[in-house]
C-alpha cells in the first residue's frame, strides 16, 4: 500500500549523502532498497536528536503495511523494546528488517524498518502514519530509554498459544562471527516481540534480521552474536532453540539443516 504523505525524494546534489549512508549499511540492505528509500532512512538517522527517531518512506512495490524507519543507538533488546512500543500503540508489525551500521563517529546505530498495520481502536478510523510520527517517536523514546532487564522483556510477551501448527527451525551458516536462525511458524500478533525477547533473554545481540508475513505464516530470519561481539558457540543452539520454542508454543517442530547465508 502507498505511504500517505510520503516525504519527497533526494535532490541530485544529495546523492553523495545517500551513498555515504548506504556504504555504512550491509550489502543486503543496499540490494533491497532503492536510492529514494535510502535517502529517507539517511535523513531519519541524520535528524535524530534523541534516543530514537522515526520516519516514513516509500519502499516501492506491494507492501504488507505502512513502512516506518526507526533509528536508535544499538543496545541489548532494542528490537524487542521497539516491538513493545508499537504494540502499546496498537500497531502490529507485519514485516521487518533490522540492520546495524557504524557511524562516522564510531557509534553503532540500529536502523530498523517495520511495516505496520493499525489494530484495535486505532483500526476503527482512517490512520495517517505521517501525522502520528510524533506520537510514535515519543512512545518509542520512553520504552527504549527505560531500564528493562532481559527477563522483563520476556514477561511482556503474550502467552504462547497451545496449538500453533507446524514450526520449522533451521540454523543458517552466516559470515564472520554471526550465527543465524530461520523460524517459520504460524503468524500471530506479537510474534516478532516474542522471538526478539527470547533472543534478548539469551543475551544475544541481533545484528540483522528479515521478518516476512506470508498469509498466515511468518518466516523470520535472525543473525546474532554474543553481547560482547564474539561468536555464538554451537553448543548454545539447543538452549536458544528451547527458548524460541517456549515463546512460540508447543508446535510440531521440524529441525532444518543449516543453509547458506543470503
Amino acid at each position: 500500500m502507498p505511504t500517505p504523505n510520503a516525504p519527497r525524494g533526494p535532490r541530485p546534489d544529495q546523492d553523495a549523502e545517500v551513498a555515504s549512508f548506504a556504504n555504512t549499511m550491509p550489502r543486503e540492505y543496499r540490494q533491497r532498497h532503492h536510492p529514494n528509500a535510502i535517502w529517507h532512512h539517511s535523513r531519519t538517522s541524520a535528524d535524530r536528536a534523541s534516543a530514537v527517531n522515526v520516519g516514513t518512506f516509500s519502499p516501492g512495490g506491494l507492501t504488507t503495511g505502512v513502512p516506518l524507519c526507526v533509528v536508535a543507538d544499538d543496545r541489548p533488546g532494542l528490537l524487542a523494546r521497539i516491538c513493545i512500543g508499537l504494540e502499546a500503540l496498537n500497531l502490529d508489525v507485519r514485516d521487518a528488517e533490522a540492520y546495524l551500521r557504524r557511524r562516522l563517529d564510531g557509534r553503532v546505530e540500529a536502523v530498523d524498518l517495520v511495516w505496520v498495520r493499525p489494530t484495535g481502536p486505532r483500526a476503527l478510523a482512517p490512520w495517517n502514519a505521517t501525522e502520528s510520527l510524533a506520537e510514535i517517536k515519543s512512545v518509542l523514546n520512553v520504552v527504549v530509554e527505560r531500564h528493562l532487564e532481559a527477563g522483563a522483556l520476556l514477561e511482556r510477551v503474550t502467552r504462547a498459544p497451545t496449538n500453533v501448527g507446524h514450526t520449522r527451525i533451521s540454523w543458517v551458516m552466516a559470515e564472520g562471527l554471526l550465527m543465524g536462525v530461520d523460524v517459520e511458524t504460524q503468524d500471530r500478533p506479537g510474534l516478532l516481540l516474542a522471538l526478539a525477547a527470547a533472543l534478548a533473554h539469551e543475551r544475544l545481540n541481533i545484528v540483522r534480521s528479515v521478518v516476512k508475513t506470508m498469509g498466515k505464516r511468518a518466516v523470520d530470519r535472525f543473525y546474532f552474536c554474543e553481547l560482547d561481539g564474539t561468536a555464538v558457540g554451537g553448543d548454545r543452539q539447543t538452549q536458544i532453540r528451547a527458548r524460541l520454542l517456549e515463546v512460540i508454543g508447543r508446535p510440531n517442530v521440524e529441525l532444518g539443516h543449516a543453509s547458506p547465508s543470503t
